[in-house]
């Protein structure tokens, strides 16, 4: 569960939010592509990857590094950024992802964490779009 301290600086309207749902999108395929072929495909991807935190996540997740090892050098990199907002709230999602990764959760659970930090909303906002994407395939 979300640190309640952290939630103070994570504030920010639905509209801000719902501007992750690319980023959160992005995760989500990150979690296809290593269950389809295994992490070290993840080196392609952190090659041409721009954002810092997710390349340094990719690069301790190809690494081998332990769970504990990630979360504290990603919550470091995190809380020292001094971001708020809407950048605190992409960091949260990409340092939520990488761990799933080393946890081996499957793609539905991950959808399910990520999309829980764009709030209730959010979320049915998310799952709206999900449906709708569905239904247009059919």
């Amino acid at each position: 569960m979300i640190d309640l301290e952290i939630r103070k600086h994570v504030e920010c309207t639905l509209e801000e939010k719902l501007t992750c749902v690319s980023l959160i999108n992005q995760m989500i395929n990150l979690s296809r592509i290593v269950r389809q072929d295994g992490i070290l495909s993840l080196e392609k991807i952190m090659d041409t990857e721009e954002d810092f935190l997710l390349r340094k996540g990719l690069l301790l997740l190809i690494s081998g590094c332990r769970r504990d090892a990630i979360e504290d050098v990603l919550g470091t990199i995190t809380a020292c950024s001094f971001k708020t907002g809407v950048e605190l709230l992409r960091q949260l999602i990409i340092g939520e992802r990488i761990v799933s990764i080393v946890n081996g959760d499957p793609t539905w659970l991950v959808q399910d964490k990520l999309t829980a930090f764009l709030g209730e909303d959010g979320v049915l906002w998310f799952e709206d779009r999900e449906v709708d994407e569905f239904r247009s395939r059919s």
